[in-house]
């Protein structure tokens, strides 16, 4: 059985180790996100392949382009899932 301060230095250990996972696959996507959009500009810039659209959002039509592909978001459901 363990102690009132040995469960809170267990859980604060935990939260940290969470807290550090998530920072790290953030940082992770945000520079794959900022690699693709250089690659993008690289091949818009030197006319390598018709279809240049690698990533690119349009909030307007609330469209996503992906690798070539145009793909519609409802940005509704992404705030239902953040929310808690």
């Amino acid at each position: 059985m363990e102690t009132r301060m040995e469960r809170y230095k267990r859980i604060r250990k935990e939260r940290f180790i969470r807290r550090s996972k998530a920072f790290v696959i953030l940082i992770l996507i945000i520079g794959m996100t900022y690699g693709l959009i250089e690659v993008n500009k690289s091949i818009k810039d030197l006319n390598l392949i018709n279809n240049d659209n690698l990533i690119g959002i349009d909030m307007k039509n609330r469209t996503v382009d992906f690798l070539g592909k145009s793909y519609q978001v409802d940005f509704n459901i992404i705030k239902d899932l953040i929310k808690p």
